[in-house]
Protein backbone atom coordinates (compact mmCIF):
# COMPACT_ATOMS: atom_id res chain seq x y z
CA UNK A 1 0.00 0.00 0.00
CA UNK A 2 2.95 2.20 0.21
CA UNK A 3 4.43 1.75 -2.71
CA UNK A 4 0.38 2.73 -4.27
CA UNK A 5 0.57 5.71 -1.79
CA UNK A 6 4.23 6.80 -3.55
CA UNK A 7 2.60 6.42 -6.61
CA UNK A 8 0.34 8.78 -5.72
CA UNK A 9 2.41 11.16 -4.55
CA UNK A 10 4.94 11.27 -7.18
CA UNK A 11 1.61 12.03 -10.05
CA UNK A 12 -1.57 12.59 -8.01
CA UNK A 13 -3.46 12.75 -11.43
CA UNK A 14 -3.02 9.21 -11.56
CA UNK A 15 -5.84 8.18 -9.33
CA UNK A 16 -7.29 5.62 -11.91
CA UNK A 17 -4.51 3.65 -11.76
CA UNK A 18 -4.21 3.93 -8.24
CA UNK A 19 -7.23 2.18 -8.02
CA UNK A 20 -7.13 -0.48 -10.58
CA UNK A 21 -4.09 -1.47 -8.84
CA UNK A 22 -6.14 -1.62 -5.39
CA UNK A 23 -8.55 -3.07 -7.18
CA UNK A 24 -5.90 -6.08 -8.22
CA UNK A 25 -4.54 -6.76 -5.06
CA UNK A 26 -7.77 -7.14 -3.08
CA UNK A 27 -8.41 -9.95 -5.21
CA UNK A 28 -5.42 -11.48 -5.19
CA UNK A 29 -5.45 -11.14 -1.37
CA UNK A 30 -8.97 -12.85 -1.44
CA UNK A 31 -7.57 -15.89 -3.98
CA UNK A 32 -5.02 -16.39 -1.34
CA UNK A 33 -7.48 -15.99 0.94
CA UNK A 34 -9.77 -18.99 -0.55
CA UNK A 35 -6.20 -21.60 -1.46
CA UNK A 36 -5.61 -21.07 2.28
CA UNK A 37 -5.29 -24.71 3.70
CA UNK A 38 -3.90 -23.15 7.61
CA UNK A 39 -6.35 -24.46 10.27
CA UNK A 40 -5.95 -21.56 13.42
CA UNK A 41 -8.45 -18.97 13.27
CA UNK A 42 -7.46 -16.11 10.72
CA UNK A 43 -8.69 -12.63 10.95
CA UNK A 44 -8.90 -11.07 7.29
CA UNK A 45 -10.03 -7.64 6.32
CA UNK A 46 -10.08 -5.77 3.41
CA UNK A 47 -11.35 -2.23 2.61
CA UNK A 48 -13.22 -2.50 -0.73
CA UNK A 49 -12.92 0.75 -2.93
CA UNK A 50 -15.05 -0.29 -5.53
CA UNK A 51 -17.88 1.97 -4.89
CA UNK A 52 -15.55 4.54 -4.16
CA UNK A 53 -15.27 7.91 -6.52
CA UNK A 54 -13.78 7.33 -9.08
CA UNK A 55 -15.94 5.01 -10.67
CA UNK A 56 -13.92 2.75 -13.00
CA UNK A 57 -16.69 -0.14 -13.83
CA UNK A 58 -19.63 -0.56 -15.50
CA UNK A 59 -22.17 -2.85 -14.24
CA UNK A 60 -20.55 -6.19 -15.68
CA UNK A 61 -16.96 -4.97 -14.82
CA UNK A 62 -16.13 -3.61 -17.90
CA UNK A 63 -13.44 -0.42 -17.87
CA UNK A 64 -15.42 2.81 -18.02
CA UNK A 65 -13.66 4.81 -20.93
CA UNK A 66 -14.07 8.13 -18.91
CA UNK A 67 -13.96 8.57 -15.64
CA UNK A 68 -13.60 12.40 -15.38
CA UNK A 69 -17.53 12.87 -16.02
CA UNK A 70 -18.99 13.91 -12.48
CA UNK A 71 -20.90 11.22 -10.91
CA UNK A 72 -24.24 10.40 -11.47
CA UNK A 73 -27.06 8.24 -10.20
CA UNK A 74 -27.02 5.61 -12.54
CA UNK A 75 -23.25 5.20 -12.74
CA UNK A 76 -23.17 4.93 -8.63
CA UNK A 77 -26.03 1.97 -9.30
CA UNK A 78 -23.95 0.26 -12.12
CA UNK A 79 -20.60 0.76 -10.09
CA UNK A 80 -22.77 -1.31 -6.61
CA UNK A 81 -24.04 -3.91 -8.99
CA UNK A 82 -20.50 -4.57 -10.26
CA UNK A 83 -19.25 -4.80 -6.42
CA UNK A 84 -22.25 -7.15 -6.13
CA UNK A 85 -20.88 -9.34 -8.53
CA UNK A 86 -17.41 -9.48 -7.24
CA UNK A 87 -18.71 -10.05 -3.62
CA UNK A 88 -20.95 -12.89 -4.62
CA UNK A 89 -18.11 -14.47 -6.49
CA UNK A 90 -15.81 -14.13 -3.77
CA UNK A 91 -17.85 -14.98 -0.65
CA UNK A 92 -19.13 -18.37 -2.70
CA UNK A 93 -15.63 -19.35 -3.41
CA UNK A 94 -14.94 -19.04 0.16
CA UNK A 95 -17.95 -20.39 1.50
CA UNK A 96 -17.24 -23.50 -0.56
CA UNK A 97 -13.36 -23.69 0.55
CA UNK A 98 -13.85 -23.65 4.17
CA UNK A 99 -16.91 -25.73 3.96
CA UNK A 100 -14.75 -28.47 1.66
CA UNK A 101 -12.02 -28.23 4.67
CA UNK A 102 -14.69 -28.45 7.62
CA UNK A 103 -13.79 -24.87 8.88
CA UNK A 104 -15.82 -22.56 10.75
CA UNK A 105 -16.48 -19.23 8.78
CA UNK A 106 -17.92 -15.55 9.34
CA UNK A 107 -17.96 -13.41 6.74
CA UNK A 108 -18.89 -9.36 6.99
CA UNK A 109 -19.19 -7.19 4.45
CA UNK A 110 -20.05 -4.00 5.83
CA UNK A 111 -19.51 -0.70 3.98
CA UNK A 112 -18.33 2.67 5.72
CA UNK A 113 -21.07 4.48 4.15
CA UNK A 114 -23.26 4.68 2.06
CA UNK A 115 -24.12 7.23 -1.10
CA UNK A 116 -21.70 10.44 -0.67
CA UNK A 117 -22.48 11.91 -4.12
CA UNK A 118 -25.79 12.37 -4.06
CA UNK A 119 -25.79 14.62 -0.81
CA UNK A 120 -29.01 13.37 1.00
CA UNK A 121 -27.91 12.49 4.45
CA UNK A 122 -29.93 9.88 5.07
CA UNK A 123 -28.52 7.57 1.69
CA UNK A 124 -25.06 8.52 3.49
CA UNK A 125 -26.37 6.30 6.58
CA UNK A 126 -28.12 3.71 4.39
CA UNK A 127 -24.53 0.85 4.65
CA UNK A 128 -24.43 -2.38 2.54
CA UNK A 129 -24.36 -5.37 5.16
CA UNK A 130 -23.53 -8.70 4.86
CA UNK A 131 -23.25 -11.51 7.35
CA UNK A 132 -22.53 -14.95 6.65
CA UNK A 133 -22.18 -17.05 9.99
CA UNK A 134 -21.34 -20.93 9.33
CA UNK A 135 -22.07 -21.82 12.80
CA UNK A 136 -25.10 -19.01 13.25
CA UNK A 137 -23.37 -18.28 16.85
CA UNK A 138 -23.63 -14.49 16.34
CA UNK A 139 -27.77 -15.44 16.14
CA UNK A 140 -30.33 -12.59 14.57
CA UNK A 141 -28.67 -9.08 13.63
CA UNK A 142 -30.67 -6.10 13.87
CA UNK A 143 -31.30 -5.07 10.37
CA UNK A 144 -33.41 -2.27 10.94
CA UNK A 145 -30.14 -0.82 13.09
CA UNK A 146 -26.71 0.68 12.23
CA UNK A 147 -23.94 -1.92 12.81
CA UNK A 148 -22.06 -0.37 16.13
CA UNK A 149 -22.75 -3.84 17.90
CA UNK A 150 -21.44 -6.18 15.03
CA UNK A 151 -17.82 -6.41 16.01
CA UNK A 152 -19.35 -6.81 19.87
CA UNK A 153 -21.95 -9.47 18.83
CA UNK A 154 -19.01 -11.48 17.25
CA UNK A 155 -16.54 -11.36 19.65
CA UNK A 156 -19.34 -12.24 22.65
CA UNK A 157 -20.10 -15.18 20.55
CA UNK A 158 -17.10 -16.22 18.99
CA UNK A 159 -14.48 -15.30 21.68
CA UNK A 160 -16.18 -15.54 25.19
CA UNK A 161 -16.08 -10.97 25.40
CA UNK A 162 -19.29 -9.84 27.27
CA UNK A 163 -19.26 -6.43 26.01
CA UNK A 164 -22.42 -4.29 26.59
CA UNK A 165 -23.51 -3.02 23.38
CA UNK A 166 -23.67 0.75 22.44
CA UNK A 167 -26.44 3.04 21.86
CA UNK A 168 -27.87 2.65 18.17
CA UNK A 169 -26.43 6.02 16.65
CA UNK A 170 -24.91 7.21 13.43
CA UNK A 171 -21.65 9.28 14.10
CA UNK A 172 -19.47 11.67 12.53
CA UNK A 173 -16.08 11.30 12.50
CA UNK A 174 -15.01 14.12 11.76
CA UNK A 175 -17.04 16.05 14.77
CA UNK A 176 -17.41 13.39 17.30
CA UNK A 177 -21.58 14.57 17.03
CA UNK A 178 -24.28 12.33 16.65
CA UNK A 179 -25.99 12.28 13.25
CA UNK A 180 -29.52 12.38 13.61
Amino acid sequence: VLKLIDKIIENPYDWISWYYEYDKRVEVSLDKQINSTQSQPTFFYNHLMLTHTIYRYDSAGKHLISNTSEPSKQIYIDQIKYNNLISLKYFSALVDSYTKQNKPLVIIALSDHGSRELKNRNEEKQIQLIVYDSEKKMGEIATNENPINLFRQLMNAYFGYQMPTQQNEYYDIYSGSTID
